[in-house]
Order: structure tokens, then C-alpha cells, then sequence
């Protein structure tokens, strides 16, 4: 839940829907329209509306997409 990814420390929530759910994998579609693959913590169907959380410490920024990302997403970076 939201209450508790936040009480255990600092959580980035981002909103998406179930793109597509394998037998240990999910695609989720963010609102951007970027993807990201997640290993099944949930029983969701396709098409569901979720909220994700991400971790800060997991997150790593890169000038060049490392050659075997999975979940890299393209941005920009301001000060």
C-alpha cells in the first residue's frame, strides 16, 4: 500500500496500467507512456489502473543507456 512504501523511508509513486502480465513478470505502462518490466508482487489483470513505488537508492542516472538495462527510461536532468 501507499502507507506503507512510505513508512519505511522515501518512495517515488508513479501511476500506470498493466500492459501485460506473464507467469512471473509485468509490463506496466507509466503515464508517459514509458515501460517498465516488474516481477509479480500483485494479482493484477490486464488493463488494471496501479501505483508503483520506486525506490530512490535503486534508481541510477547515466549519460548513455547501459547495454543491459531492462527498465532505462530517457530524460533530462535539471539543476
Amino acid at each position: 500500500s501507499r502507507f506503507v512504501a512510505h513508512f519505511v523511508g522515501n518512495v517515488n509513486m508513479f501511476e500506470g496500467k498493466v500492459a501485460e502480465r506473464a507467469a512471473s513478470t509485468t509490463r506496466i505502462t507509466g503515464a508517459t507512456g514509458a515501460q517498465i518490466v516488474v516481477e509479480n508482487a500483485a494479482d493484477t489483470a490486464n488493463g488494471a489502473d496501479i501505483v508503483f513505488a520506486i525506490r530512490p537508492e535503486k534508481i541510477k542516472v547515466s549519460s548513455k543507456k547501459p547495454a543491459d538495462a531492462v527498465n532505462a527510461l530517457e530524460g533530462e536532468v535539471y539543476d
